[in-house]
């Protein structure tokens, strides 16, 4: 994995963000996103509905001289700056919450999960996944570590040519000894007279051809002497 696909190991990042993504609830009907929003919007209608009722009870009174300047209330002013902010954020709100839900459908579709509903269906298993990988890929980098100290403590091989100067011994088969040779080296290996496969050695006057060429030249010599006595 780290070594043909290195950054597969990055979808680890995913982990938190697939995590409370897993804990949130579009449905609910208490704590969904949806019934969320629903509850947003009755608030801020109460809350109109109360600075209205305000302005008009302020502007009754005004008109029946019932209220100085000293006790005008101040309820309206204060809940309508409330309101306009509350609404500005209900917008956004609302906003997020339709993208976020295109994009929960198509991560779904995506996943071959088209049926799930809630977010949890999908991302629950996901976080599990998440969760069991990056446990696999720390004991990997952990047993890797320890396979690189181990090789670090390892003294260094020499790894020198050849014999390292030394003459190589070559080992062959003895060759059998010819009768008659007076030799006692003749069949040593590595010997002064050995003949080793692959090592030929050659010989003088005590080869077996050597002795042959000289027997005869002898007889030669006395047979043609002999034949010269007759005569």
């Amino acid at each position: 994995m780290h070594k043909n696909a290195p950054s597969i190991t990055r979808v680890c990042e995913l982990q938190k963000a697939v995590r409370d993504a897993s804990r949130v609830s579009l449905e609910d009907p208490v704590i969904g996103l949806r019934a969320r929003s629903a509850a947003l919007s009755k608030g801020l209608r109460e809350v109109d509905a109360e600075i209205t009722w305000h302005d008009e009870h302020r502007l009754r009174a005004s008109e029946g001289g019932e209220c100085s300047g000293e006790d005008e209330d101040q309820f309206a002013e204060v809940f309508t700056e409330f309101y306009n902010w509350a609404s500005e954020r209900r917008e956004v709100f609302d906003t997020e919450l339709d993208v976020s839900s295109k994009l929960f459908t198509e991560v779904c579709a995506l996943m071959g999960e088209g049926d799930a509903k809630e977010p949890a269906d999908l991302f629950d298993i996901l976080d599990k996944f998440l969760r069991r990988f990056d446990t696999v890929r720390k004991e990997m980098d952990e047993e890797k570590r320890a396979a690189d100290a181990h090789k670090a403590r390892q003294p260094a091989k020499k790894t020198c040519g050849g014999t390292g100067g030394r003459t190589p011994f070559k080992i062959g088969f003895r060759k059998a000894a010819t009768p008659g040779s007076t030799s006692d080296d003749s069949g040593v290996v590595g010997g002064r007279g050995a003949d080793v496969v692959g090592i030929p050695q050659r010989r003088l006057s005590n080869t077996p051809s050597s002795r042959k060429d000289a027997l005869s030249s002898q007889m030669t010599a006395t047979i043609n002497g002999s034949a010269r006595g007759k005569m």
